[in-house]
């Protein structure tokens, strides 16, 4: 065989391997090799040969590569059945690292204090890595200390979060939510002289807008939750939920019920604050469908393009059962659609809503922001064997004034 032929048909092998995909084609090209060293008679001659073929050993030389195949088919092996993964080298940046699933690995064993991170989990542990205190306290009479570390709850976890919360209450769910940094000012037109008709040859008059700035600065949320060491013994996915349900319970009361009720003074404000709403107090011997009657009237007519009705859950009882003079169900309380509208607003129940309160608008005149996304901090106290996880964000609201009716009930007539 000349040096030639050895080439060529060694290079028409080597592709060969290298394109093989399963274990059948490496076991064909593994015969192929034996051959092919078959072919080889097993003396050397270290002389090259005057006829242009070369010596024996230089052929073994040419073949070595072959040698490697039984490896090359352990490793497809592995890969085939996801023994293995490719390495592919992965770009953990601030910008995408809480979105890995490597990071929500990590975050949820440095919360259980585990330190078998894998090599990925530590680069994206290291680049989201939070210091949420930046001063370590020593424990002291009366006072537990403070751990100078935390860790950003994964994009994931967070999204669940907000998701839990949205599904509880109807008028959160529908806020356009933005996610600006600094203190917020919102510009808005309070009143405009609107436009005129004009007669040919005349200037028109100059309109007369009235501006106004909506601003409120931003608020902290805070929630602890006291964990015993023991349910920390659980796996890292049900870790994860089990934190990320807590959390969210524990929140989603407070930043679900503050669009309506809050004072905002250390607290977003709501739209039952005097000054943020156009009042509709009705008397108790009211119906639910008088009051939301009048005040249906109450809004303005641009306020109510795309306005929702928001209503307690005993304003939705008395609807679903109210009766007729005869006695009969004006809607089928029984095997019934539902409440789903009234007139052509449609109608959502709130449960944060109090008892014979409502809120009629459009919820797009509720601005909500977050200055900062949640996060978790983790304190261990040794002595009670449990530790305690804080969830915290920074998060500003407000109405704008004169958006949304206010229904309530005249609380002298309800003593």
């Amino acid at each position: 065989m000349t040096l030639k032929e050895i080439e060529t048909r060694k290079t028409e092998l080597l592709n060969k391997i290298t394109e093989a995909k399963t274990e059948e084609e490496l076991a064909e090209l593994r015969k192929e090799a034996e051959d092919l060293k078959k072919e080889v008679p097993d003396e050397d001659k270290k002389e090259e040969k005057k006829d242009g073929t070369i010596t024996h050993e230089e052929e073994r030389n040419l073949l070595a590569d072959v040698d490697n195949l039984e490896q090359r088919k352990v490793e497809i092996t592995k890969v085939i059945e996801n023994k293995e993964e490719r390495k592919v080298e992965k770009e953990f940046t601030r910008n995408n690292v809480l979105k890995s699933e490597e990071y929500r690995s990590a975050w949820a064993k440095s919360l259980m204090c585990r330190n078998d991170f894998t090599e990925d989990e530590k680069r994206a542990l290291g680049v989201a890595l939070t210091t949420t205190a930046t001063t370590y306290t020593a424990p002291a009479s009366g006072s537990d200390g403070v751990n100078n570390g935390g860790l950003f709850i994964p994009e994931t976890v967070s999204m669940e979060i907000l998701k839990e919360i949205e599904l509880e209450s109807p008028f959160l769910r529908d806020v356009a939510k933005t996610y600006i940094k600094g203190l917020i000012t919102f510009p808005y037109k309070k009143q405009s002289s609107g436009a005129e008709w004009a007669e040919e040859g005349k200037d028109n008059n100059l309109e007369s807008d009235e501006w106004a700035e909506l601003t409120f600065a931003q608020m902290e949320l805070s929630k602890t939750i006291r964990i015993t060491w023991k349910l920390e013994s659980m796996a890292v996915e049900e870790f994860v939920n089990y934190i990320t349900s807590e959390v969210a319970r524990e929140m989603r009361e407070e930043l679900a019920d503050k669009p309506f009720y809050g004072t905002g003074v250390k607290e977003i404000a709501g739209i039952s604050l005097e000054g943020n709403n156009i009042d509709a107090e009705y008397e108790a011997s009211t119906t639910s469908l008088e009051a939301i009657k009048a005040g249906l009237a109450l809004l303005p007519k641009r306020k109510k393009a795309g306005a929702k009705i928001y209503i307690a859950e005993d304003l939705a009882l008395d609807i679903a059962f109210l009766k007729d003079d005869n006695g009969m169900y004006i809607n089928n309380p029984v095997n019934g659609v539902g409440l789903e509208s009234i007139a052509k607003y449609r109608v959502e129940v709130d449960p944060f809503l109090k008892d014979g309160d409502y809120v009629i608008g459009n919820p797009i005149w509720y601005k909500l922001n977050f200055n900062e996304g949640i996060s978790i901090t983790k304190d261990i106290i040794g002595r009670s064997r449990v530790n305690d996880y804080t969830g915290y964000c920074v998060v500003g609201g407000a109405p704008v004034p004169n958006s949304f009716v206010y229904g309530h009930r005249n609380p002298a007539a309800s003593v």
